[in-house]
Formats: C-alpha cells, structure tokens, sequence
C-alpha cells in the first residue's frame, strides 16, 4: 500500500521532525565529549573515584579492553590459543565467497530507518 496525500504529508513531518532530533543528538554528543575532555584536564579527576560538586557528582572509571596483540605476548601461543575464538573476517569472506554464500550466512534484522535532508 501506497501513502495518501494526507501520509505523505504526515511522513514529511516525521522525516523532518527525525532529521532535527538526530541532529539535535549528534550536537549534544559533541558537546558531552568537549565536557569530558574539559575534566580530564585536571589532576584531581586522574584517578577513578566520585567527586561531588554542588548537586552533581562527577563519576570517573577505569575503562580498560583487553588487547589482542598484548595479549597474545603476555600469556604465549598455548594459553593464548585456549582463551582465543575464531570469527568470520567480513572482508576476507566477502571476497572468497559467493554472493550467494555470503547471503546465506547472514541473519536478517529489521530494516534501518534513516533520513537525510537534500
């Protein structure tokens, strides 16, 4: 089913009143990044801990990842192999299979909606 006059004019306004929200979002990211950087430029916020100012309380943590290549040097080849998983390289399956392979190992999600304005 088509939209109507009456839809398109009501899906012209979501894409609109979408496209503002998104952009809205994305501002405000930027400006939480700038605050964040704005702190760690003080010695007192280098270590983890809470520091309450006013009625706010500034949280810092640790925020670590576990590294590949560090890992791999640290504990040897025979640990490192029984902690390790294998998974599909996108790129390299893409070029080595079909289009059909590729297809098949895929799950399907519900489909994205974006907009963007011209």
């Amino acid at each position: 089913m088509a939209p109507d006059m009456d839809d398109r004019a009501v899906i012209q306004q979501a894409l609109a009143e979408m496209y503002e929200l998104k952009a809205d979002i994305k501002a405000k990211e930027e400006r939480v990044a700038e605050l964040a950087a704005f702190f760690k430029g003080y010695d007192e916020f280098e270590n983890p801990g809470k520091y309450q100012y006013g009625d706010y309380t500034l949280v810092v943590s640790p925020n670590t990842r576990v590294d590949d290549a560090l890992a791999h040097s640290v504990v040897g080849d025979r640990t490192y192999a029984k902690v390790s998983k294998v998974v599909i390289d996108t790129t390299k399956a893409k070029k080595m299979l079909t289009g059909e392979q590729y297809e098949s190992i895929q799950k399907k999600f519900a489909h994205r909606i974006g907009v963007e304005k011209h």
